[in-house]
């Protein structure tokens, strides 16, 4: 009976949201040059993840939550290209001290910066190569007037420390450029944190690292996009009791597919999931 009423009551607080993000959504994507169809299943996996982010905090609720912000800060990232249920961005819930609701912010992962910059690039990048480096991994870059020349070559199976990260954009016309980034490059982006000590960085330092190292080289890569992709590092106090993978650079836990909502959460009202308005 329990898991019943618990079921009830998810289904009733997401449909609270349905109109909300229905309006929002239409009038954002009217003239986007995404379809309809796919804004549709882009908005819904951003919703799904903001519901599973919901599920692990203290008192974060639709009801307590800032929609206008989130819908405002999930439309523009899908309108960048980023997926919410790829794991390209995910949401974590801190609580905005001036205005007394939750803020849903949407942190991009390193995958979701890769996109960006396979997207954006002026020079078009085949594919970024991220490495976590251990002691005893050989590292070899040699800069040329023609790109970077590199190999890595870990130890097999080795769980020795992490003691760095390198990444390499592999670029279409066959040149790399290659990135190598510290604990202590890590250790500033962290200080510079407004949530240093977040469960982000405090569970996941590594892959917290890696999303630092991805970063740190992306601005080195000259994007024919808007430079206001950043972390929302405003002076929030993060409130959930265990953040877990919700909270990680890569998320790993499995959302629902947006199918499964199609009928509670239905944006675009008469339009089956996978077709386009008319």
């Amino acid at each position: 009976m329990s898991s019943e009423i618990s079921t009830a009551a998810k289904t009733s607080a997401l449909g609270t949201v349905k109109d909300y993000f229905s309006r929002e959504a239409v009038a954002y994507f009217q003239d986007s040059a995404i379809s309809k169809s796919v804004a549709k299943q882009l908005v819904l996996s951003a919703v799904i993840a903001a519901d599973t982010a919901m599920e692990n905090g203290v008192g974060v609720t639709w009801a307590t939550a800032d929609l206008k912000k989130f819908a405002a800060d999930a439309f523009r990232l899908i309108g960048y290209g980023i997926d919410f249920g790829n794991k390209e961005a995910y949401v974590i819930p801190y609580k905005n001290t001036k205005t007394g609701k939750y803020d849903l912010t949407t942190p991009i992962s390193a995958d979701g910066l890769v996109k960006l910059a396979k997207i954006y690039s002026v020079k078009k990048i085949s594919d970024v190569k991220k490495f976590y480096v251990r002691e005893g991994d050989e590292i070899s870059i040699s800069h040329t007037n023609k790109g970077d020349e590199w190999t890595f070559n870990p130890v097999l199976f080795s769980t020795k420390p992490i003691i760095g990260f390198m990444t390499v954009v592999l670029y279409e016309d066959g040149t790399s450029d290659c990135e190598l980034t510290t604990h202590e490059d890590v250790a500033k982006r962290r200080k510079a944190s407004k949530a240093p000590n977040s469960p982000a960085w405090t569970q996941y330092g590594d892959e917290m690292g890696m999303k630092c190292a991805v970063r740190k080289h992306m601005k080195r890569i000259s994007l024919s996009i808007p430079n206001d992709i950043n972390d929302n590092d405003d002076e929030f106090e993060p409130v959930l009791k265990d953040m877990g993978e919700i909270a990680t650079p890569k998320i790993e836990t499995e959302y629902p597919k947006a199918e499964e909502y199609v009928d509670d959460l239905d944006l675009y009202v008469g339009t089956p999931l996978g077709e386009e308005a008319k």
